[in-house]
C-alpha cells in the first residue's frame, strides 16, 4: 500500500537513468529552472506517479534513496530516465491458506516467516532461480521481502508475471490526489526534458529473504530530507535496470 491508498500498476515507475551520476536530478517544481535538491533520486528507485506531464513526472518515493517526492525529467537527450518496471508479479495462489509461504532463503528448508504473502499482492522480482523468486513487495500485506515458490509441485501457479503489455503506455487521467500534488508543488510551466523536486513524502520497502512461496526478513528505509541547491542541468547518465530479469 502506498501512503495515499492502493498502489496501481498504472502509477508505478522505476528510475533507469543516472547510474553514472549517482541518480537523477529532482526539483522543487515542474519548472526545469526551479531549485534542485542536493540528493539525487537513485537509479533503481521505485516511485509512485502523482502527476504526469509529457516530459516530466511528479512522484512519491516507494523504495530506494533520494528525496521523498518531487519532479523529475522522464528523459534527457533521448535517454530514458524513468520507465514502467517490467519485472512484476502478482500473487494468484494461497487463497485457502491466507497467502503463500515466504522463506528467508533460496533453500526450501530455510526459515519460514510467520507472515504469508496474500493473494493480490504485487511484488517486484529481484532474482529468480528455477521456480524460486526473490521478491520485494510493492503493494498488499505480508513480508516486505523474501523468497517464494512461483508454483506448486503439480504445476499450479502461485504467482503470475505482469507483462509490460498490461501496463498503460500513455498517461492516465489525473486523480484528485495528483492534481492536489501538482498544485502543492506549484506546477505551471511548459514541459521540457527536466524536472523539479517537490516536498517530502516518504515511503520505504525493505528486507531480505529467499525463495518461492517463502519469505525474507523485512527492512525499511526512509529517504532523508534534502535541502535544495542551486538549479543544475538535469542529467541521466547511463541507463540501468532494477532487479534481475529471468525466465520463470
Amino acid at each position: 500500500m502506498s501512503a495515499s491508498g492502493p498502489l496501481l500498476l498504472s502509477k508505478l515507475w522505476q528510475v533507469v537513468g543516472g547510474s553514472e551520476r549517482g541518480g537523477i536530478v529532482v526539483r522543487t517544481d515542474k519548472d526545469p529552472s526551479s531549485q534542485a535538491y542536493a540528493d539525487r533520486l537513485a537509479t533503481g528507485a521505485l516511485i509512485e506517479e502523482l502527476n504526469l506531464e509529457p516530459d516530466r513526472l511528479c512522484y512519491r518515493l516507494l523504495s530506494g534513496s533520494g528525496p521523498g517526492d518531487g519532479w523529475v525529467a522522464r528523459w534527457v537527450q533521448a535517454k530514458e530516465l524513468v520507465a514502467r518496471p517490467s519485472c512484476l508479479w502478482v500473487v494468484v495462489g494461497g487463497g485457502d491458506r491466507g497467502g503463500i509461504l515466504v522463506r528467508e532463503g533460496l533453500d526450501i528448508m530455510s526459515i519460514a516467516l510467520e507472515e504469508r504473502l496474500p493473494m493480490g499482492a504485487l511484488v517486484q522480482e529481484l532474482e529468480i532461480f528455477a521456480n524460486r523468486l526473490h521478491f520485494r513487495r510493492l503493494s498488499g500485506e505480508g513480508p516486505c521481502e523474501g523468497w517464494v515458490s512461483t508454483q506448486l509441485l503439480d504445476g499450479k501457479p502461485l504467482l503470475r508475471r505482469v507483462g509490460r503489455d498490461e501496463l498503460p503506455e500513455d498517461a492516465v487521467p489525473r486523480s484528485a490526489g495528483a492534481r492536489a500534488g501538482a498544485a502543492r508543488n506549484g506546477a505551471s510551466l511548459a514541459d521540457t526534458p527536466q524536472n523539479s523536486a517537490a516536498v517530502g513524502g516518504r515511503a520505504a520497502l525493505g528486507g531480505g529473504g529467499l525463495q518461492g512461496g517463502e519469505k525474507g526478513g523485512a527492512v525499511s528505509s526512509t529517504a532523508p530530507a534534502s535541502a535544495p541547491r542551486a538549479a543544475a542541468p538535469d542529467s541521466g547518465g547511463g541507463v540501468a535496470g532494477g532487479g534481475h530479469f529471468a525466465a520463470a
